[in-house]
């Protein structure tokens, strides 16, 4: 009797050996495949420059000179279906160019200082897309993007003139505080890593103005006309999947 309780026992034991090894590799093949699967939320940390082309010149047509600026921010992804994908974007972007130093030949005023100085304003940027994926890894992503002024700089010029020393005026420069862009991109994705090449072309005419100060006041004040800008930027980014 006790020898058929132990082998009743030990085919019981086999039989729950048996069970829990299929269980564990049931769970095991469960969470490899859940570990494999693409999440359709992801989130891409980038930075990169940009190229800002203001069409403000005083009196004239002319861009200004191009001066490369810096852009950092990152963007929340959503794969709508395998070749459809949605996102939204926070960036902060410092945006530069060098304006000309006009010069009257009239003027007992000369400038001793450089005939151009760099503007630069920084702006908040939320991009709303929508792209296609149009090759492995290739996709093309366009929509329109809020732009908001947080801050510009003042420029300092130096002159000179026939009758007194040379002195220093300072330039304050006042851009419009909200813009829209409409944004067309081209974005690579290689083992996460991800290019993206992006054009923006503002939907509206900007406008911008400037107050010269002397020593302890404005002494010019100008209104530019409104002109549409645009910006080329190149970021570098890596993906990590939520």
């Amino acid at each position: 009797m006790q020898a058929k309780m132990d082998i009743n026992m030990k085919m019981d034991m086999k039989k729950m050996r048996t069970l829990l090894l299929l269980l564990l590799t049931t769970v095991a093949g469960w969470a490899q495949g859940e570990g494999a699967a693409e999440s359709r939320w992801s989130v891409t940390p980038h930075i990169g420059v940009n190229r800002w082309t203001a069409r403000y010149t005083p009196m004239t047509d002319d861009a200004m000179g191009h001066e490369l600026g810096l852009t950092v921010g990152a963007e929340l992804g959503f794969r709508v279906v395998p070749r459809v994908s949605l996102s939204l974007g926070a960036d902060y972007t410092l945006q530069r160019f060098s304006q000309p130093v006009s010069e009257s030949t009239n003027s007992l005023l000369r400038y001793t200082g450089d005939k151009n100085f760099t503007i630069a304003t920084g702006r908040a940027c939320f991009p709303l897309l929508a792209g296609v994926n149009v090759w492995k890894g290739l996709a093309l992503r366009t929509g329109i993007e809020l732009g908001v002024t947080l801050h510009t700089n003042t420029a300092k010029v130096d002159v000179g003139s026939l009758t007194m020393a040379q002195t220093t005026f300072e330039k304050k420069y006042y851009f419009d505080p909200v813009h829209w862009y409409l944004p067309v991109s081209l974005s690579y994705e290689y083992k996460r890593w991800v290019a993206d090449l992006r054009y923006y072309y503002s939907l509206k005419k900007n406008h911008w103005k400037v107050d010269t100060y002397g020593v302890t006041s404005v002494i010019m004040q100008e209104t530019h006309n409104k002109e549409h800008d645009s910006m080329l930027q190149l970021t570098i980014g890596y993906r990590f999947s939520l």
